[in-house]
């Protein structure tokens, strides 16, 4: 992958269905590269509904794992899959490598409405559709996956919570009630 490009997010309206379109340009029609991870958060200053993604896989192992590009490329696509799913695990991989693609801020009622709309949107659906174009040798390469957010659904639910009473939002009030749940 030379780079992700764009992102935008749409919403049906006669399903409510979220579609997140994005544009990645490729090395060539060799590159398997393809892969991108997507994470939807809450930040704040200022608060907002920030989307980050992390891509360029094979970078960011040949950085971090210290290995020679043409191993990389050699690996299988399970052994691939469980390198990229180490890497995004680590929160400083995120922190260095990822991207804020799309930030919605919270702060007014109609940037709220429509952070509200997409978490709803995920957790009655369960789903949302990824369209991504890959350009590449003058050509666009489509595929469409349909991203399951099930075991999202505490972290949405959270975050429209929040994105509900925005404008009284205590970062750290926030801190303390969450610990308190989880037992600290």
């Amino acid at each position: 992958m030379k780079k992700l490009n764009k992102m935008n997010l749409k919403i049906n309206p006669k399903d409510m269905v979220l579609t997140m379109n994005t544009e990645i340009d490729m090395v060539s029609k060799d590159d398997k590269d393809d892969a991108y991870i997507v994470m939807f958060n809450i930040i704040d200053n200022p608060l907002r509904l920030s989307i980050i993604t992390v891509s360029n896989f094979y970078d960011i192992i040949e950085d971090l794992f210290k290995v020679e590009r043409k191993k990389i490329e050699a690996l299988n696509q399970q052994e691939l899959d469980v390198l990229i799913a180490e890497t995004v695990s680590n929160i400083e991989v995120i922190a260095k490598y990822g991207e804020e693609k799309i930030k919605i801020p919270l702060d007014n009622e109609t940037n709220a409405k429509k952070v509200r709309v997409i978490l709803s949107s995920m957790i009655q659906n369960g789903y949302y559709n990824q369209l991504t174009n890959y350009h590449v040798d003058k050509e666009i390469i489509k595929r469409e996956q349909k991203i399951d957010t099930t075991e999202l659904n505490p972290q949405l639910k959270v975050m429209l919570e929040i994105a509900k009473d925005w404008k009284g939002f205590d970062v750290n009030k926030f801190r303390v009630q969450s610990q308190r749940m989880n037992g600290r």
